[in-house]
């Protein structure tokens, strides 16, 4: 196996597909897996290494990571925030810690960020991209993935109530008369939102609440979208990218548990 010497394309496509092909058929039909895997593969395949040995020290007890919003610390200025969080961080933390995790910094509706309206940008009243990789360039960054839901203002939530693609294919609907009460969620608000769409009122998941829409990953579209996602976030600086709610992705009524083995492994 290649380590140090530069990979070829081909070797770089035969050891994607020996790891990536076996966790694929455990969540999709084995039929789609070659193209999933062609796709997967153009949109990494500049990004793998030529050494893909592990690497066992990038966890440790050395490692101290800052957990902060974009704004929890500004100034009486008209800074936008993050500037205001990259000078502290370099004049106060600069030999304390080794990386800072941004919780959502992106656009969003609710929750303090985890309701997602737009993955690519960053809220403009926290600053943008400049300031995340000025931020990147000084300490290990780690960014949140809200990977199981999006905001009911999101674009692919508009184009779903409009009937139109891609977002028409994204979400999870359910029977009205289907009993849910055995889906393990940590909230107490119903599961299934009414939706006016134009092809009359879905019940749609939603975890979490009524704006915070699940996505469907039994859809090999949705994975894709996500890679993306994640793929310019790492362009864009982040070394860590926390996966938030991963452990509600995926939805069978038929098995009313947290944390499913089949796409978790």
């Amino acid at each position: 196996m290649p380590s140090s010497a530069a990979m070829t394309s081909g070797v770089r496509r035969e050891l994607f597909d020996q790891r990536i092909s076996p966790l694929l058929k455990r969540v999709y039909e084995p039929v789609i897996v070659p193209t999933l895997l062609e796709q997967l593969f153009g949109l990494v395949e500049g990004m793998i290494a030529d050494d893909i040995s592990e690497n066992f020290g990038k966890w440790s007890q050395e490692n101290i990571l800052l957990i902060t919003y974009g704004d929890s610390i500004c100034n009486a200025q008209e800074e936008k925030p993050l500037k205001t969080l990259a000078r502290f961080l370099s004049k106060s933390l600069n030999d304390v810690i080794t990386g800072v995790h941004i919780l959502p910094f992106t656009p969003f509706t609710s929750d303090d960020g985890f309701a997602v309206q737009d993955y690519m940008q960053v809220n403009p009243k926290l600053g943008d991209w400049k300031d995340i990789e000025a931020i990147a360039q000084d300490f290990d960054l780690m960014v949140d993935m809200v990977i199981n839901h999006i905001s009911s203002q999101h674009s692919w939530f508009q184009q779903f109530r409009q009937g139109q693609k891609p977002g028409c294919d994204y979400f999870i609907t359910v029977d009205p008369g289907t009993d849910v009460s055995g889906v393990v969620r940590p909230r107490s608000t119903h599961l299934l939102v009414a939706t006016e769409t134009v092809n009359g009122i879905q019940q749609v998941w939603a975890t979490f609440s009524a704006d915070q829409i699940d996505v469907n990953f039994a859809n090999p579209d949705v994975l894709l979208e996500f890679v993306r996602v994640i793929r310019f976030y790492v362009q864009a600086g982040a070394k860590y990218v926390r996966l938030d709610a991963i452990g509600y992705l995926w939805k069978e009524l038929e098995r009313p548990a947290f944390i499913y083995p089949r796409p978790m492994r």
